[in-house]
This record gives C-alpha cells, sequence and structure tokens, in this order.
C-alpha cells in the first residue's frame, strides 16, 4: 500500500466532507424545534422542517459525497489504515464544534480526543513496518476463480 498524492487527496477530500457536512447538519437540525412527542403528526412536522432546511440538506448532500469518497479511499488504501484514520474527525469535529458553532468542551473530552489521536498516529506508524513485513514474505499464489464461462469449463474436464 502507498499513500500516493492522489491517494492522500481523496483522503483529504472525505475528511473535509465529512467534517463539514455533520458541521452544517448540526447547525441546521439546531434551528429546527426539537422533536417533540413521538405522533405521526410531530413526526411530519419534523420531517417538513428537516427537509426545507437548506443546511440541513447541505449537510446530507455533503455527507452523501463523503460516504462515496469512503468507497474511492478503500479501493487504494487498507482498511486497517482508513478506518483507524477517519477517528481523526474526532479531532476536527471537537475543534470545529468549539470554533465555528461555539460548543463548550471540557477539559477531559479534551483529553479523549488526543488520547484517540495517539492512538491513530500509533496505528499509521505501522504502516511503513507492515510494508517492509510484506516484501519479506512470499507471494501468495493466485487462486483460480470460482466461476468459469462454459467454455473454461468443458476445457477442464478431462476426456
Amino acid at each position: 500500500m502507498k499513500l500516493g498524492w492522489r491517494a492522500l487527496g481523496g483522503v483529504l477530500l472525505y475528511f473535509g466532507t465529512g467534517i463539514a457536512g455533520d458541521l452544517l447538519l448540526k447547525h441546521g437540525i439546531g434551528q429546527i424545534a426539537p422533536f417533540g412527542a413521538f405522533t405521526a403528526g410531530e413526526a411530519a412536522r419534523f420531517f417538513a422542517a428537516v427537509v426545507t432546511n437548506l443546511q440541513v440538506v447541505a449537510g446530507v448532500a455533503l455527507l452523501t459525497f463523503n460516504f462515496s469518497m469512503l468507497l474511492a479511499v478503500l479501493s487504494a488504501l487498507d482498511l486497517s489504515v482508513v478506518g483507524p484514520a477517519r477517528a481523526l474527525n474526532y479531532l476536527f469535529l471537537t475543534v470545529g464544534a468549539r470554533l465555528i458553532l461555539g460548543e463548550q468542551v471540557p477539559p477531559l473530552r479534551w483529553a479523549g480526543v488526543l488520547l484517540i489521536c495517539a492512538g491513530v498516529g500509533l496505528i499509521l506508524a505501522s504502516v511503513e513496518e507492515t510494508k517492509e513485513e510484506a516484501a519479506a514474505e512470499p507471494r501468495a499464489v493466485e487462486s483460480p476463480p470460482l466461476l468459469y464461462s462454459p467454455t473454461e469449463l468443458a476445457a477442464r474436464i478431462p476426456e
């Protein structure tokens, strides 16, 4: 696995759209009266308010694009790297919530976020180590396909 410029750009776009989408979603949903009683009328009111709030709609659109970027990033990088690296969103979302949304973040929450970042750093540091280990191991033999075309299957049947 190599983290080239294209993969890095994809990862940054993935992170950026996710963070922006979450912040827009939270800001937009904060403008809507909270969900009240669990009745059909209340659900209809809340749904109508959600789908007509431009910030919520933009947040959902960004998060939809974010998911497509996740698929693109996963096609280029190992899940064991991308999955834990997604935890960096905790740092950026917490900073964004504090600076953009004005949320109060207590010191214990900051400590938790920094602990998560330290764990992500350890995982990302293992990428080079894993690459070196993989180069030292012999390559696995490619397994045959599970499905053959009728012509290929007929050619494999002994006479």
